[in-house]
């Protein structure tokens, strides 16, 4: 546990405090780009939210570690997993 606890604060301040992060909020703009990503893609709630957001904030690529996401044409989409070796 102490080890999961230690990747977790990790990951927490990858987050929170990684080059290039920044926060910004959901506004209407994005929030109305979230229903039409979800309804055009069938995306699930949070995935088409962060998609949006990123759009809207004129993201330069969409990270992430869903497959499915790479058939997105509204954004570049990064899958970690493609780019970094498998973890033991």
């Amino acid at each position: 546990m102490a080890g999961n606890r230690a990747l977790a604060y990790a990951f927490i301040s990858l987050i929170v405090h990684g080059r290039g992060v920044r926060f910004v909020p959901l506004g209407a703009t994005a929030a109305a780009l979230a229903a039409e990503l979800r309804a055009r893609h069938r995306l699930t709630l949070t995935d088409a939210l962060q998609v949006a957001v990123a759009i809207d904030a004129q993201c330069d690529l969409f990270v992430t570690n869903d497959l499915q996401l790479q058939r997105l044409v509204e954004i570049p989409v990064l899958v970690l997993e493609q780019v970094l070796p498998a973890l033991p």
